[in-house]
C-alpha cells in the first residue's frame, strides 16, 4: 500500500515516559519525510504545547489538537478550524466541578485557566510546558467559550463515577472521552480527532485507505478505526488495541520508530 500520510498520538504513543522522542523516533520520522510521506500529530495537547514537537519533527502540515477542536498550522500559526464550546455549558460544567470538588483545567486558544495553583497543577505544567493563569472562582471570574474543559481525577472510582455522569448528563450537546487514566476531556459536541483528520485528509486530497495512525487513548479509538491502517500501541488499552489493524511495541520502548522500519522500510 502506498500510504501518503503518517499521524501521530503524542502522549504514551510517541513519547516516552518522560515526554520525551528518542533519537530513533526523530530519525525515523525525518526519514518518512525524505520519502516525501506527510506527517502530522493528533493530540488532546494544546496547540503550544503540541508545537515544540512538531519543530523537533519538523511538522509543516497542520496540527490537530484539543482532540480536534482547534487545528493549527505550526510555522504560521494560521488558525485552520477551532469549535469551541458554548458559554452556557462551559458555566454548567464549571459549577459541577465546583459542587463536586472536581478539579478543571478550562482552555481557550493557547492559555489555561484554573482557581488556584497547587501541586497536582504544577505536575500539568511541567509536562505540557504551560504556565496556567490562576484566577480564583471560576464561576464567578470566567464568562466566554472554551476550546477543552478537563477534569484531572487521580482517584479511578470518582473518576470513573463522574465519567460516566457526564457522559449521561451532557453527553447529547458535548463530546465526552478520555486520554490519560486520571483526564476526562470536554470538547463541544462532534469534535474528535477523527473528525478533524478526515478534514485534513480530505484538503490534501489523501484517501483514507493511504493514512496511518498511531494511537493509544479512547481518544484515538474513532481515528484508529478510520483510518487505512489504524495502529495501537502495546500500552493501550485492550479495547483500543481490539480495534487496531496493528499493534506496535511500548511508548517506553521506540514501539512507534520499531513499526515505521516495518511499514516503510526504512
Amino acid at each position: 500500500m502506498n500510504y501518503e500520510l503518517v499521524v501521530f498520538d503524542l502522549d504514551d504513543t510517541l513519547l516516552n515516559k518522560k515526554h520525551q522522542l528518542s533519537k530513533k523516533t526523530i530519525n525515523n520520522i525525518k526519514k518518512l519525510k525524505k520519502q516525501e510521506k506527510n506527517i502530522t500529530i493528533a493530540t488532546g495537547r494544546m496547540f503550544v504545547s503540541a508545537l515544540p514537537y512538531a519543530k523537533e519533527l519538523e511538522v509543516n502540515l497542520p496540527l490537530i489538537t484539543y482532540n480536534g477542536a482547534y487545528v493549527c498550522n505550526p510555522t504560521t500559526h494560521k488558525i485552520i478550524y477551532h469549535k469551541t464550546i458554548d458559554e452556557n455549558l462551559v458555566q454548567d460544567i464549571i459549577k459541577e466541578a465546583e459542587i463536586n470538588d472536581l478539579h478543571l483545567n478550562l482552555y481557550y486558544g493557547d492559555d489555561f485557566y484554573i482557581e488556584e495553583r497547587n501541586k497536582g497543577v504544577e505536575m500539568y505544567e511541567e509536562i505540557a510546558g504551560v504556565q496556567g493563569i490562576a484566577i480564583g472562582k471560576l464561576s464567578a471570574n470566567y464568562n466566554g467559550e472554551a476550546t477543552k474543559l478537563l477534569i484531572i481525577e487521580t482517584d479511578q472510582e470518582k473518576k470513573k463515577h463522574f465519567l460516566k455522569y457526564f457522559k449521561e448528563n451532557y453527553g447529547h450537546s458535548l463530546e465526552i472521552t478520555e486520554s490519560k487514566e486520571y483526564f476526562i476531556e470536554i470538547m463541544a459536541k462532534d469534535v474528535s480527532k477523527k473528525q478533524a483528520l478526515e478534514k485534513l485528509a480530505e484538503s490534501l486530497n489523501i484517501a483514507r485507505e493511504n493514512i496511518v495512525v498511531f494511537g493509544n487513548g479512547f481518544n484515538d479509538l474513532a481515528m484508529i478505526k478510520w483510518a487505512g491502517l489504524g495502529i495501537a500501541v502495546a500500552n493501550a488499552p485492550d479495547i483500543v488495541k481490539d480495534s487496531a489493524d496493528q499493534i506496535a511495541g511500548h511508548h517506553n520502548f521506540e514501539g512507534v520508530a520499531n513499526s515505521l522500519e516495518d511499514i516503510f522500510e526504512i
